[in-house]
């Protein structure tokens, strides 16, 4: 990724993707709960904001099943 794609990616997140971002990096993992508690969003938004954050290649799924699942960066 070059740095202009990166500032791009930076410029399309919303203050609460940030948000969810900031906590997987310092926590090195976030759910679906904590998303939503980090960023002050139902869950179903939180879920929305994990998907989106995935398709742009900024968190991976951690693989677990169910409620455990988790995200964590690339």
């Amino acid at each position: 990724r070059t740095e202009v794609q990166q500032q791009q990616t930076e410029d399309a997140l919303t203050a609460r993707q940030r948000l969810i971002l900031r906590y997987a990096e310092d926590a090195g993992r976030i759910t679906r709960q904590q998303a939503a508690e980090a960023s002050g969003a139902a869950i179903r938004t939180a879920s929305r904001d994990l998907a989106r954050l995935v398709e742009l290649g900024r968190l991976v799924p951690d693989g677990k099943p169910g409620n455990a699942a988790g995200y964590v960066l690339p």
